[in-house]
Protein backbone atom coordinates (compact mmCIF):
# COMPACT_ATOMS: atom_id res chain seq x y z
CA UNK A 1 0.00 0.00 0.00
CA UNK A 2 1.20 3.55 -0.49
CA UNK A 3 -0.36 6.70 0.01
CA UNK A 4 1.23 10.57 -1.51
CA UNK A 5 -0.43 13.60 -0.01
CA UNK A 6 0.13 16.63 -2.12
CA UNK A 7 -1.09 20.26 -2.02
CA UNK A 8 -3.33 19.57 -4.44
CA UNK A 9 -4.14 15.68 -4.50
CA UNK A 10 -4.12 12.64 -2.87
CA UNK A 11 -2.66 9.36 -4.66
CA UNK A 12 -1.74 5.95 -4.19
CA UNK A 13 -3.00 2.27 -3.57
CA UNK A 14 -5.10 1.06 -1.00
CA UNK A 15 -5.41 -2.14 1.27
CA UNK A 16 -7.31 -3.64 -1.33
CA UNK A 17 -5.55 -3.04 -4.43
CA UNK A 18 -7.63 -0.39 -5.55
CA UNK A 19 -5.43 2.71 -7.17
CA UNK A 20 -6.62 5.97 -6.34
CA UNK A 21 -6.09 9.62 -7.45
CA UNK A 22 -8.09 12.36 -6.23
CA UNK A 23 -8.33 16.39 -5.80
CA UNK A 24 -8.21 17.18 -2.22
CA UNK A 25 -11.15 19.10 -2.94
CA UNK A 26 -12.80 15.27 -3.36
CA UNK A 27 -12.09 14.19 0.09
CA UNK A 28 -15.12 15.43 2.64
CA UNK A 29 -13.53 13.86 5.45
CA UNK A 30 -10.26 11.76 7.21
CA UNK A 31 -10.34 9.27 10.38
CA UNK A 32 -7.67 7.06 11.49
CA UNK A 33 -8.10 3.59 12.81
CA UNK A 34 -5.50 1.96 15.25
CA UNK A 35 -2.01 3.10 14.94
CA UNK A 36 -2.01 2.51 11.44
CA UNK A 37 -4.95 3.01 9.54
CA UNK A 38 -6.26 6.32 7.37
CA UNK A 39 -9.98 6.19 6.17
CA UNK A 40 -10.51 9.05 3.66
CA UNK A 41 -14.29 9.46 2.69
CA UNK A 42 -15.19 11.32 -0.92
CA UNK A 43 -17.84 11.38 -2.55
CA UNK A 44 -17.40 7.99 -4.49
CA UNK A 45 -17.38 6.05 -1.19
CA UNK A 46 -14.07 5.40 1.49
CA UNK A 47 -10.95 4.41 0.47
CA UNK A 48 -9.17 2.61 3.32
CA UNK A 49 -4.99 2.80 3.42
CA UNK A 50 -3.25 0.33 6.04
CA UNK A 51 -0.06 -0.42 8.00
CA UNK A 52 1.40 3.16 7.87
CA UNK A 53 4.11 3.95 10.67
CA UNK A 54 3.26 7.67 10.29
CA UNK A 55 -0.16 7.53 10.53
CA UNK A 56 -0.46 10.58 12.75
CA UNK A 57 1.18 12.51 10.47
CA UNK A 58 -0.53 11.70 7.72
CA UNK A 59 -3.68 12.18 9.39
CA UNK A 60 -2.65 15.96 10.44
CA UNK A 61 -1.36 16.99 6.91
CA UNK A 62 -4.64 16.40 5.07
CA UNK A 63 -6.63 17.49 8.31
CA UNK A 64 -5.29 20.77 7.63
CA UNK A 65 -5.66 20.62 4.22
CA UNK A 66 -8.74 19.54 4.69
CA UNK A 67 -9.94 22.76 7.15
CA UNK A 68 -7.72 25.21 4.83
CA UNK A 69 -10.02 24.51 2.00
CA UNK A 70 -13.06 25.14 4.04
CA UNK A 71 -12.01 27.96 5.37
Amino acid sequence: MSLTVTDRRIYGVSSFGRHVDFPISAVTSVSASGKRDITLLTPSGKVLFGNFENTDELFQAISKMLVEQQG
